[in-house]
């Protein structure tokens, strides 16, 4: 039941926000009464940090995913990954609801930047893994990873589909790969 209610809450505050959702509105995404969703959470501050910090974990493990696909190039499961990490947002933030983004940083900033550097060392492990030193260059997979993550941090909401979001990180990936002009 409580991976239901997670799973509802999150795309009701992607939906409404945080600050519009109301524990009516979380109550009947998950087929339960309003007294039936205070029996699981105290509060809407309660549920929003267990569904962001679901959320955040199940965009590790499809990040994981991504990157264990070895029958694909380098450069496709980075952009896999980016899609899991980011371009998931474009399916569960709706009509600019990306305060739930800001208001999970405000309650547990600690929290939310070590699921950012968790992403990052995934990054950085798969570069590290699979590029050639030539293709590094000047640069070590770490700072290669942040790259990457601080373009798609910067882009994720600049971008009006996950499409556009998704051409403009691939081109980033392709820059940040192909130091060596060899085909990763």
């Amino acid at each position: 039941m409580k991976e239901k209610i997670l799973e509802s809450s999150i795309r009701i505050f992607g939906k409404y926000g945080f600050k519009k959702t109301t524990m009516m509105d979380l109550a009947r995404a998950a087929d339960l009464s309003k007294q039936g969703i205070y029996l699981h959470f105290t509060s809407k501050e309660e549920l929003f940090i267990a569904a962001t910090t679901h959320y955040l974990n199940t965009g590790l493990e499809l990040v994981d995913r991504a990157l264990a696909e070895t029958e694909l190039t380098l450069e496709q499961r980075i952009l896999n990954a980016m899609n899991a990490w980011f371009g998931r947002h474009y399916d569960t933030y709706l009509n600019g609801t990306w305060d739930v983004i800001s208001t999970a940083n405000s309650i547990s900033q600690h929290d939310v930047e070590s699921y950012k550097n968790d992403f990052q060392k995934k990054l950085t492990s798969a570069l590290q893994a699979s590029l050639p030193k030539s293709a590094l260059g000047k640069c070590t997979a770490r700072e290669i990873a942040q790259t990457l993550f601080i373009c798609g941090l910067a882009w994720k909401e600049q971008h009006e589909s996950k499409e556009a979001f998704l051409n403009q990180i691939s081109t980033c990936i392709k820059v940040c790969c192909r130091g060596s002009g060899e085909k990763v």
